[in-house]
């Protein structure tokens, strides 16, 4: 498979499986250095991230505008979680008005 980026110093990672294995990801992307990555994408691929455990800080922009509906997108899709006292939890949490979005940063409290 050949690319034209014109960078120089690109690796690419290769997976032979439809969907990337996020837990080897970050294997493969710790053993070249790399210790931080920005995941961006839907609703799907946030939740195959939490659920793969490779999440430990969260950056997250909430516009002020309210759609509801049972059909509604949400930010994570997946199963979800059926009970509060499994959610995923934030601490050390900030909060910030940017352009008049909420932004909110916090780090993912480990789940028991």
């Amino acid at each position: 498979m050949s690319y034209a980026l014109g960078i120089k110093n690109v690796e690419f990672i290769h997976f032979e499986t439809e969907r990337v294995d996020l837990k080897l990801l970050m294997e493969k992307l710790g053993n070249m250095g790399i210790n931080s990555i920005l995941l961006e994408g839907g609703s799907t691929l946030a939740a195959l991230a939490f659920s793969s455990k490779i999440i430990d800080q969260v950056h997250a922009y909430v516009a002020p505008q309210i759609f509801g509906g049972v059909n509604a997108p949400t930010p994570i899709g997946g199963e979800g979680i059926a009970n509060v006292s499994n959610s995923y939890k934030l601490k050390n949490i900030e909060i910030d008005n940017i352009d008049g979005d909420v932004f909110i940063k916090g780090d993912v409290c480990s789940q028991e």
